[in-house]
């Protein structure tokens, strides 16, 4: 039997898992699964042996160039209403992302954050630092030039007072 996420269980299930833990039947074997040990009520995670899997860096890496593509995606939406000034749709991004929770927003922030960081290497042509993904390559070379003091006093939308 597999019990994925049992971090998650209800405190009111736990006796009863308990239970089956200890008389189990026969020929049964258990696989408790969790991404954080530590959130496992102690009565079970006391009747457990625990073996830590390490992650497959494959699916990791591809989870991850998955979500920062969509992140990109995102990113180039906001900043191009940001430019052309579009307060409609940067309201209706604003309720959007407010919906997507904390962690997912925290995600985009980060990410936003790295594309700024690249944005100077890219500009001086030390660009070596992105990985190889040609979407955000193109990006940056269009993005890059105008987040720096120079380029952003350039266009007069940005001198404007608030």
């Amino acid at each position: 039997m597999i019990i994925w996420m049992v971090e998650k269980l209800f405190h009111s299930a736990a006796p009863k898992i308990l239970k089956i833990l200890e008389e189990p039947p026969e020929k049964t074997l258990f696989l408790l699964v969790t991404e954080d040990p530590e959130q496992i009520i102690s009565t079970i995670r006391s009747r457990c042996l625990m073996v830590r899997i390490p992650p497959d860096k494959h699916i990791v890496k591809t989870e991850i160039e998955d979500r920062e593509n969509q992140h990109l995606q995102t990113f180039t939406d906001w900043m191009r209403n940001c430019w052309q000034a579009k307060v409609p749709e940067l309201i209706s991004f604003s309720a959007e992302i407010t919906k997507s929770g904390r962690e997912k927003q925290k995600a985009f922030l980060h990410y936003g954050l790295h594309i700024l960081e690249l944005c100077p290497a890219v500009a001086y042509k030390q660009d070596g630092r992105f990985r190889d993904d040609p979407e955000e390559a193109a990006f940056l070379e269009k993005f890059a030039p105008i987040i720096n003091s120079a380029g952003l006093a350039s266009d007069p939308r940005m001198l404007r007072s608030t």
